[in-house]
This record gives structure tokens, C-alpha cells and sequence, in this order.
């Protein structure tokens, strides 16, 4: 049976996808990372907010994020608190020194607690610390962080996950993107790594 142009290149990219990953697929459709011109850094006080830059698309100019991202959710897994958050905050700087943070051609690294994390792991201490939503509090006392709900749209087998944490990692080049991921998730024995999604 003949194979049409089509198919041919459907095949390619097919084996292209399994053999190199998709993040080289990406790369080598896509070409090399945007010429940004910078407008600084977005929203300056905050920690995960990189410098992005502008290109000029059929006369219209255009934000352009990072190339490539993982987003990886986790569990605590460390019995120690005090040790998991002390070597998580050294490999945080060490990829902070190895990686420029403020732009897309280093490393951003985004951690998110998760509502379960205080809820489980320092149950005590949220109570105390995690701030009160005055104005949703007029009758009773309500965290600012909340129960994940299912929507009215989604479908019943919708499941809702309980993570401690989701840490966002994004770069345009993508192996920077996975040495962040193997310091964070396989050198350190902190997270018990619940689910990953990668995009570009």
C-alpha cells in the first residue's frame, strides 16, 4: 500500500514525537526562542514574575511568554518539615545561582502551597497565620484559602485532587525546564510527585 505525502509526514512527526520527546518536536517546528524586547520585569516586587519581552506580530505587539513550561503537582512526602523546607529552600537557590530567574532564557520556578498542605502538614500553624477574608466574613471566620469545588459544568467522574503543592517551572529552553524539574523531584526526596503536564 502506498503512503500519501500526508501520511508520510504523519509517520515522521509520529517517530520524531516518540524518539526525540516532544519538547525537541517543539523546538525543531518552532525554531529558536522569540527576539523579546524587553519591557522589565512584570509586576517587579513579585518573586515569580519574569522579564518578558514583546514582538511586533503583523503590527500588533505581543507579550511572549516562555517557551517551554511544567507544571508538576505534588504531596509532601518528608517527615520533617523543618528539614524538607530547608533543603527544598537550598535547591531552590541553587537553581536560582545556576539559572537567571528574572528572564525565559534562565529559570522560573513558581511553588504554590496547596490547602491541603496547611490543612495536613502544619495544621497548627494555619490556624493561626493564613490571613482571614474580611469581607466574606461578616457572619464567620473564612480563610482566604479554599476547598477546591467542582463546577455546575463539570462532569461527575471529575476528580479533585488533594496536592500540597504545585511548582511551575518555565524556560525557553527546555532543559533547563527538566534540570529544575530532576533537582526538585529526583535529587530531593521532599515531594511524592502527583501528576506532570508539560506545554510549550
Amino acid at each position: 500500500m502506498k503512503l500519501t505525502r500526508r501520511e508520510a509526514l504523519a509517520g515522521a512527526a509520529a517517530a520524531a514525537l516518540a524518539g526525540a520527546g516532544i519538547y525537541e518536536l517543539a523546538d525543531r517546528l518552532g525554531g529558536d526562542a522569540p527576539k523579546r524586547k524587553s519591557v522589565g520585569r512584570m509586576g517587579a516586587a513579585d518573586q515569580h514574575a519574569l522579564e518578558l519581552g514583546v514582538v511586533e506580530h503583523e503590527g500588533v505587539e505581543v507579550v511572549v511568554p516562555p517557551l517551554h513550561h511544567r507544571l508538576v503537582t505534588a504531596r509532601i512526602a518528608a517527615g520533617d518539615p523543618r528539614t524538607a523546607q530547608r533543603e527544598l529552600e537550598d535547591a531552590l537557590v541553587a537553581l536560582e545561582q545556576r539559572f537567571d530567574p528574572t528572564t525565559p532564557a534562565g529559570l522560573g520556578v513558581t511553588v504554590a502551597w496547596g490547602l491541603p498542605y496547611f490543612d495536613r502538614v502544619v495544621p497548627h500553624q494555619a490556624a493561626v497565620h493564613v490571613p482571614i477574608d474580611r469581607r466574606a466574613s461578616a457572619e464567620r471566620r473564612k480563610r482566604v484559602l479554599l476547598d477546591a469545588v467542582r463546577f455546575p459544568s463539570d462532569p461527575e467522574e471529575t476528580i479533585l485532587e488533594q496536592n500540597d503543592v504545585a511548582v511551575l517551572l518555565r524556560s525557553d529552553v527546555p532543559a533547563h525546564v527538566n534540570d529544575g524539574a530532576k533537582a526538585l523531584f529526583q535529587d530531593l526526596r521532599v515531594f511524592e510527585v502527583t501528576s506532570i503536564r508539560n506545554g510549550f
